[in-house]
């Protein structure tokens, strides 16, 4: 255990991209990994995986995000037959880290330009922390990292350190009311906006071929977050209990009590998870006393209540994600753990009606939902289930599960998707034993035959449970 603990020491101290201020997770080693982005790059054949660190034992000071490319790890060809390997090195370079606020929640990008892309991912630790990380790509595909800054930061400000300038979205908890405020931040998706003329865009912004552009060039789009709590006012109270959809631009870190300007109050009801359409944002509701299992929210401040739980009950709603023709909408619940498919009508209508069209009991855990666009047929649908460590492939041609991948690792929760062909590469954060599964499903048409093809990084039982641990003494790490 001393040769560990040494050798950990040693990592911190050789490894950390400032050596007198860095205080996050080992950057060789995955810590209770929540969100996942994956993006292809020319010249790649596997691309670059993004992946955000909980630190949710506070082991370390900080959390942290990642990102490293897959192409150095020496990941087995696409859909080969061969036992799935563990592949504990990791090889991220110091200036592809950066420390975030533990807690982290589900991670979104937004691609601003072919050489760049920037991170948005909310922290549920002190301050209830909303961090954007901004991406750039040398001309090899390896990613680096910096914390984006606030309009108004010191010209001296941490770029490697974003809890420093990051914004709070409880920023007004103690201001009188105690509101506007999102504590708990967790769900986080955002996509560019479109344009018709510059007017839709906002002040300094341009529209180009349909899409916003910041000032400096870099496509603009908006950002939407979620919460786990509800806001009650005045604070600690428990009374007038309401939950915020709470929107950002993507060029800036900013936020304002001005009515519906950041904050669009939903009323009673926290939120989960948020997918976004071309007109509404559909976030999933996770509250027990008060369901409101999907709600509808334009950037105006419009909110439309479908009242899904009417049809179907479940004690609260998960991750959500959206067909690729925004006909079906897809809402993991728990209790009973549930895919619920609900059909669509008009999605860019003043008011969408959202039927259940059908229930689909799923393994304990039921987290995240990611879908994967087949031409010609319904989208193939990838769901984490954590209790069971189990990843769930639902087909809505056949109407119900097709494919259960056991093994993949404990308490699976984040989902990335590569396209590969015919097929698809995926890519699943597993929690509790710090390590991403990797799944091959070779062709989208023959989901039952997906496997694991592969685990990243170092299984962080041996330090979580210690050495004797029997998951860190099958892990093949040697202390």
């Amino acid at each position: 255990m001393r040769t560990f603990v040494a050798a950990t020491l040693a990592l911190l101290l050789t490894a950390c991209p400032t050596q007198s201020k860095y205080s996050g997770p080992p950057i060789e080693q995955l810590y209770y990994p929540t969100g996942l982005v994956h993006v292809d790059r020319p010249g790649l054949t596997e691309g670059v995986l993004f992946v955000a660190n909980a630190n949710f034992d506070k082991r370390y000071a900080t959390g942290s995000v990642v990102g490293f490319k897959l192409d150095d790890l020496g990941l087995p060809p696409f859909g080969s037959a061969d036992a799935p390997p563990q592949l504990n090195e990791l090889k991220i370079q110091s200036d592809a880290v950066v420390q975030v606020a533990s807690f982290t929640g589900e991670m979104a990008a937004l691609m601003l330009r072919d050489d760049a892309l920037r991170l948005f991912v909310p922290s549920r630790s002190e301050g209830n922390m909303f961090q954007a990380i901004d991406v750039t790509f040398a001309a090899d595909g390896r990613p680096s990292l910096s914390c984006m800054l606030p309009p108004d930061a010191p010209a001296d400000s941490s770029r490697t350190d974003c809890l420093a300038t990051a914004p709070s979205l409880t920023r007004y908890e103690f201001d009188e009311g105690g509101v506007p405020r999102a504590p708990v931040p967790f769900g986080v998706a955002t996509r560019e906006r479109r344009c018709s003329a510059s007017s839709d865009c906002g002040a300094g912004r341009s529209c180009d071929l349909g899409v916003c552009r910041s000032a400096n060039g870099d496509v603009f789009g908006d950002v939407w977050v979620t919460h786990l709590s509800q806001a009650d006012s005045p604070l600690a109270t428990g009374q007038n209990l309401r939950a915020y959809a709470v929107r950002m631009d993507s060029d800036r870190l900013a936020l304002s009590n001005a009515a519906n300007e950041n904050f669009i109050d939903l009323g009673p009801g926290a939120t989960n998870s948020v997918a976004l359409g071309k007109r509404w944002a559909y976030f999933s509701g996770r509250t027990q006393s008060t369901p409101r299992l999907m709600r509808l929210v334009e950037r105006t401040g419009v909110v439309w209540a479908t009242g899904i739980e009417e049809q179907y009950r479940v004690l609260d709603a998960r991750g959500v994600a959206l067909a690729s023709d925004e006909k079906r909408l897809y809402l993991v619940g728990r209790v009973p753990d549930s895919l619920l498919v609900l059909s669509i009508d008009d999605a860019t209508s003043a008011g969408p009606l959202l039927r259940v069209a059908r229930a689909v009991s799923l393994p304990d855990g039921a987290t995240e939902v990611r879908t994967i666009p087949r031409p010609g047929r319904s989208d193939l649908v990838a769901v984490t289930c954590s209790g069971g460590g189990v990843v769930v492939l639902y087909d809505d041609d056949v109407g119900d599960v097709v494919a259960q991948v056991q093994g993949v690792g404990l308490q699976p929760f984040g989902l990335a998707v590569a396209r590969r062909g015919q097929g698809a590469r995926l890519f699943v954060s597993n929690f509790s034993d710090g390590r991403v599964t990797i799944i091959d499903i070779a062709d989208l048409d023959r989901p039952q035959e997906a496997r694991i093809a592969g685990y990243l990084g170092l299984n962080q039982l041996c330090l979580t449970r210690g050495a004797s641990t029997p998951g860190c003494q099958t892990s093949g790490v040697t202390q």
